[in-house]
C-alpha cells in the first residue's frame, strides 16, 4: 500500500492510500469476444475505490453489446472469482469462452449457463457440451472517465 498527495482546485491537500491492482490490458469484449492473451500490468487505485472487493483486478471493455450498462472504453472493477461461481444469477461477469474473453451476464436457465447482453441486437450464448467456459469475475465498479477520477485512478 502506498500514498499519493495532491492539491484540489481550491488548494485543499488531499492524500489517498493507493493499492497496486492487476490490469488486463487486452480489451474484454462486449461483443463477440476479444483474443486471450496473458499480459498482466498493474495501475494503482484508491482503497476507497476497490474496499470489499477481496480480489481486484481491472479490465477495459471494448464493443456495445452490453449498452446501455457498459460502453466501449470503460474501465472495469472485478472481483477475481477463486471458485469461479458467481454469486447471484444476472451478474455481470468477465469471462473465458473458448480462448475469447466477453463481458455478459451470467444466467443460469432451464437451457443450463446463458451469456446475456444487455443489447438485444446480440443473441444469447447458450453454453454448450463442448465450450470451453472460465468464469473470471464479477463486475463491481466502472469509471468512464480517467482524467477525472484522480482520486481513485493513478497510473
Amino acid at each position: 500500500m502506498s500514498e499519493y498527495t495532491f492539491k484540489d482546485e481550491e488548494g485543499n491537500i488531499h492524500t489517498i492510500e493507493l493499492v497496486k491492482v492487476p490490469y488486463l490490458p487486452n480489451p474484454s469484449s462486449a461483443g463477440h469476444g476479444n483474443p486471450v492473451n496473458d499480459d498482466i500490468e498493474y495501475e494503482y487505485l484508491s482503497a476507497e475505490f476497490v474496499r470489499g472487493i477481496k480480489n481486484p483486478y481491472i479490465l477495459k471493455v471494448s464493443g456495445d453489446s452490453m449498452n446501455p450498462h457498459l460502453f466501449d472504453k470503460d474501465i472495469l472493477i472485478l472481483d477475481y472469482l477463486k471458485d469461479k461461481t458467481p454469486r447471484k444469477n444476472g451478474t455481470i461477469v468477465s469471462c473465458i469462452l473458448n480462448a475469447e474473453r466477453l463481458v455478459k451476464y451470467f444466467l443460469l436457465t432451464d437451457e443450463g449457463i446463458v451469456l446475456r447482453s444487455a443489447n438485444q441486437r446480440y443473441d444469447d450464448i447458450v453454453i454448450q457440451e463442448f465450450d470451453d467456459l472460465f468464469i473470471e469475475g464479477e463486475v463491481k465498479n466502472l469509471t468512464r472517465d480517467i482524467a477525472n477520477t484522480k482520486s481513485f485512478w493513478m497510473r
